[in-house]
């Protein structure tokens, strides 16, 4: 599998590279602090998984989009950024709903694995608050690693009064 991480941040490239690496030992990952060669690889590789930042000086990850999708129309592309930035910019709603057509994952800064498991698996980004008493104290478990292709186990349900609604793209903010 190939694998194109992009952020002009060297600080987030590297945490970032360094979990998925972590997730994916064995395949090809490049990573890039150069948001348009990252874009010229994508529109010249077929890159399984990308994951790019949302506000790239050079060239945003929307952008970056359109260059995977001209490769690979089936890859799964991820937007990377600040949770406020993600709403503003119409990447999730306020709930965490994925609203941009042809993004499959966001995840909010600080990065880290379970976010990027929940990005690969899931349309929507996991409000992790809910699920921290279920993973406090706890090592991520390597079945839960390998699922990061697949899936994600489910995260313990909200509370009642703070459970998200259905996504509903009729009424989802558009830009």
């Amino acid at each position: 599998m190939k694998i194109m991480l992009a952020d002009y941040d060297r600080n987030r490239l590297d945490r970032l590279s360094e979990y998925i690496r972590e997730l994916f030992p064995n395949d090809d990952i490049t990573a890039e602090t150069d948001s348009l060669m990252a874009a010229k690889n994508c529109f010249s590789t077929p890159y399984d998984i990308v994951f790019a930042s949302l506000d790239d000086r050079r060239l945003d990850g929307l952008k970056m989009k359109g260059f995977v999708r001209h490769s690979n129309a089936q890859a799964k592309f991820c937007i990377c950024g600040n949770a406020a930035d993600l709403r503003e910019w119409g990447v999730t709603d306020n709930y965490g709903n994925i609203c941009e057509e042809g993004v499959d994952g966001a995840v909010s800064y600080p990065v880290t694995k379970e976010k990027l498991l929940a990005a690969l698996g899931a349309g929507k980004v996991i409000p992790f608050e809910s699920c921290i008493k279920a993973t406090a104290d706890k090592e991520l478990k390597d079945d839960l690693l390998e699922l990061a292709a697949g899936g994600l186990a489910p995260c313990p349900p909200a509370p009642p009064d703070k459970a998200s609604p259905p996504f509903n793209a009729a009424t989802a903010p558009k830009n």
